[in-house]
């Protein structure tokens, strides 16, 4: 009967520590991440950010990418496609030459920085204030998304 609490206790430990490491599919191709959003009928996210190193960055995965409530968000209604810098940048690497593409495009310096653009390529937000707050950035996101 021992046995069988210890089992159960390490079940549930692991169950428990599985559904708080769930994380969200991100995409590093656009191309790929636009197929998605067209079959999936989803808007794509494009975060640009250096979350091993930029503070804020950090600080945005932390509050909010690693959130359950931001998760299920997400898996409901965004294909994430994520442009994430290295420390040491190397300018002729296609990380680089995208997110060049995309901070050129979208017209924002900020690490980090959301954007957001509807399966179609319409752009409906670039937010780059804000993106350590929780709160601030799920209502926000929430709000200009469409449930699917």
């Amino acid at each position: 009967m021992k046995k069988l609490g210890t089992s159960l206790i390490v079940i549930v430990i692991l169950l428990i520590s599985n559904y708080s490491e769930a994380q969200i599919v991100k995409y590093t191709d656009y191309e790929v991440a636009k197929s998605e959003a067209l079959k999936q009928n989803k808007d794509i996210l494009i975060v640009l950010t250096g979350s091993e190193w930029c503070k804020p960055c950090i600080k945005m995965k932390k509050n909010v990418f690693q959130n359950t409530e931001f998760i299920k968000l997400a898996e409901d209604r965004l294909i994430i496609l994520e442009i994430n810098l290295d420390r040491h940048i190397n300018m002729s690497s296609k990380v680089y030459k995208d997110y060049d593409f995309f901070k050129n495009k979208y017209q924002t310096n900020a690490l980090p920085s959301l954007i957001l653009i509807d399966k179609n390529e319409v752009t409906k937000s670039v937010i780059s204030k804000g993106l350590t707050s929780f709160e601030k950035t799920y209502n926000r996101l929430r709000e200009l998304t469409t449930k699917q």
